[in-house]
């Protein structure tokens, strides 16, 4: 049998022509280049050759972000995404290679946050400046509604209701680091009792209170504090004793912002207490607490965890003591002029909103003991009161 060449060479040809149509990927395997690819602008090397198709490593392999723009790198073990391939250019993890000495993977430089310097944090550091910053950074400084009420218990004793206003400006005097705080207020008190003897329905303070702030440096200030009025019931203002100047002063010695000492004396004019000591210490151990143990006002006081704007508003609850009462000129039954004198001693729990730049709240319930009433004109005889509790708001701004 002879050979056809012609029915051979037509297979040929079939073959050589299927071979260019039939599609790669029909086989499992897409074509490849046989010529290397141009060097890449952003890394890796060109291939040599192609290489066959490998499946991916999935989630197996952490994806590594190496420049600012977040070019894929690759994975430890090394990967070059060929140009044009969209994998590399929308940060999605491109086809796995051999390492064949890629360069190492490189992860963006995690940047330490900013260290922030603490007042006091290391001993005999700083400390912080004795004002702090305040949403009343100018000449209005603030304005406060106080709001209190003591019931009386028996006929014999005395029950008080008690409304004040008080609004603050401040002002530099000589430098703004040595303000000067003035505060004019009125408050009236609505008397309850007692039978005997005859106290006026209603008493009233008309005052202005001023007070100064003078640090002399890091550890000393000095606190000086005047308060200038008239104290009388509806008919005595105008009277000799309707008009009354009290004050006193404080110095501050601080050895950090955990510790400070307070030594000074008030001046309080009443018939059988004229000046108080002014004496103690304020422990700060944190933000959260605050241990001011001052006669005659101390005050400890604790932060609440709970907050609506953090670093706007506070909540604080406290366990506080004051001395109170007053003086005030008035007039009798009989129409003879007189001064009437009222102290007494106040422990009270408190709970306070605090609200950085708007209204400011607290509520407060106590325990009045120590009570007594007296008269200029009879000072001998001093009339003790009964006990009584005290409920009181207050509204600040």
């Amino acid at each position: 049998m002879g050979i056809n060449f012609t029915a051979v060479r037509q297979l040929v040809i079939v073959l050589v022509v299927g071979w260019r149509v039939v599609p790669g990927d029909v086989y499992g395997q897409t074509e490849y280049p046989v010529t290397a690819a141009p060097q890449s602008a952003w890394g890796g090397y060109a291939m040599p050759e192609a290489v066959p198709y490998q499946p991916t490593l999935g989630d197996s392999q952490p994806m590594i972000v190496g420049q600012p723009s977040g070019e894929w790198i690759g994975p430890p073990t090394g990967c070059n995404c060929p140009p044009g391939d969209p994998a590399a250019a929308c940060g999605q993890p491109c086809l796995p290679y051999p390492d064949t000495g890629c360069p190492p993977p490189m992860a963006m430089p995690v940047m330490p946050p900013p260290t922030v310097a603490f007042p006091n944090a290391i001993p005999g550091g700083p400390i912080k400046p004795w004002f702090p910053p305040s949403s009343h950074d100018g000449f209005f400084q603030g304005v406060k509604f106080t709001g209190a009420y003591l019931p009386r218990f028996d006929d014999d004793s005395v029950g008080m209701s008690d409304l004040q206003l008080d609004v603050s400006f401040g002002l530099p005097l000589a430098t703004r680091e040595t303000p000067l705080v003035v505060t004019p207020f009125y408050g009236v008190h609505f008397m309850d009792g007692p039978n005997s003897p005859d106290v006026p329905p209603r008493l009233h303070d008309a005052a202005v209170l001023f007070q100064n702030y003078r640090p002399l440096n890091d550890e000393w200030m000095l606190i000086f504090d005047l308060t200038i009025g008239e104290f009388a019931d509806d008919e005595s203002f105008g009277s000799s004793d309707a008009l009354r100047v009290t004050g006193g002063g404080e110095a501050v010695y601080r050895t950090s912002d955990t510790w400070k000492w307070v030594l000074g004396a008030e001046y309080v004019d009443r018939i059988n207490t004229k000046v108080l000591p002014v004496a103690g210490f304020i422990y700060t151990p944190n933000d959260d607490a605050e241990y001011r143990v001052v006669f005659p006002a101390p005050k400890l006081a604790w932060r609440l965890p709970w907050t609506d704007v953090p670093g706007r508003d506070e909540r604080w609850f406290y366990v506080a003591g004051e001395f109170g009462g007053g003086a005030w000129a008035v007039e009798r039954t009989t129409g003879a002029e007189d001064r009437l004198d009222i102290t007494d001693w106040r422990v009270y729990l408190g709970v306070e909103h605090k609200i950085l730049g708007g209204l400011s709240r607290r509520v407060e319930l106590g325990y009045v003991f120590a009570r007594k009433l007296q008269y200029g004109s009879d000072p001998d005889n001093e009339i003790s009161l009964d006990d009584t509790l005290m409920a009181r708001i207050g509204l600040a701004y």
